[in-house]
């Protein structure tokens, strides 16, 4: 064991003797700091955070509430029920102090536990979002838009409007993987030629170009290829002629991406799963598979059910 590692453990056992005596603000960061550390807490200390945090829910700030539940997803850690039931309504009552990161930080946590808030929660967020649109960076607006397509909720015009304007401010800002997590929520949302929406997608499409294919992982290649497919799915395209740069992108590397698409792991959300576990336990001799790539056409099948 190295020094660090040493300090590390004396940390954590006496955080885990002194759990009684944090504070909101002590939780959220010493759990953030073991998060952007990739360190796991032990279980004793991650048990008494979490309860700590429920004792005092009602005295978490914006930030600390972002911060805590973001470190939490982090880990991969089971968050207590109980935790979140007093965490939510904590973060609805303070939701108009809420800023643009810690707005981000929260949904894509709550996501990436497989959690969703209340519709008054969500309808909050994206208020508050939408007021403060001109205050989010790059890595905000994609992981803001990604939270709401991965949670099936398609955001309101005014959101959708400000999200766009403001990645295109920022277009030349935007890393690989927050453009395609951007198109992608697109492709969830709908992709009609409706307002800024031709301008936002040839600003992303420009600069997915520019960055060059290459630094595209699998992931990103896979997101890219369902846009262009709600491109080609969508009617109102054939009225309008899709955005220089996204038809470039389509005639250079439309085949290379499916393909990529096809080969890729599939990885069943947890909704999916319980569908299919649905079906299965109803419909006994079906065979019942998830998250189907259909390779002539190369659509993404939610569920699909044979005799």
């Amino acid at each position: 064991k190295t020094a660090d590692a040493d300090l590390l453990e004396a940390m954590q056992r006496r955080s885990t003797a002194l759990v009684e005596e944090f504070i909101p603000k002590g939780v959220s960061n010493l759990m953030w700091a073991l998060a952007k550390m990739g360190e796991q807490p032990h279980e004793d200390l991650l048990e008494g955070m979490q309860w700590r945090a429920h004792a005092l829910a009602g005295d978490f700030k914006p930030q600390e509430i972002a911060s805590f539940v973001w470190a939490v997803a982090t880990m991969r850690a089971q968050l207590y029920e109980d935790v979140l039931d007093e965490m939510l309504p904590q973060a609805l009552l303070v939701a108009g102090d809420f800023k643009p990161q810690e707005i981000s930080s929260l949904m894509w946590a709550l996501v990436t536990m497989g959690k969703r808030p209340h519709r008054d929660l969500l309808e909050a967020m994206q208020l508050r979002a939408t007021a403060l649109a001109g205050g989010f960076i790059p890595q905000g607006v994609s992981s803001l838009m990604w939270a709401l397509a991965s949670m099936g909720i398609k955001p309101d015009a005014d959101l959708l409007e400000a999200m766009q304007k403001r990645a295109m401010a920022l277009a030349g800002d935007f890393k690989p993987q927050e453009a395609a997590n951007l198109l992608w929520a697109h492709a969830c949302f709908g992709v009609s030629p409706d307002g800024a929406a031709p301008s936002f997608f040839e600003s992303m499409a420009a600069g997915i170009l520019a960055d060059g294919f290459e630094r595209l992982n699998v992931s990103e290649r896979s997101q890219i290829h369902q846009f262009l497919l709600s491109c080609a799915l969508e009617p109102a395209w054939k009225e309008h002629a899709l955005p220089e740069s996204v038809r470039r992108i389509q005639a250079d590397h439309g085949e290379d991406l499916r393909l990529t698409f096809l080969q890729a792991a599939v990885h069943p959300s947890r909704l999916q799963r319980q569908v299919a576990k649905s079906l299965r336990t109803l419909f006994k001799g079906l065979d019942v598979s998830e998250e189907v790539h259909e390779a002539r056409s190369g659509y993404s099948i939610d569920v699909r059910v044979e005799r």
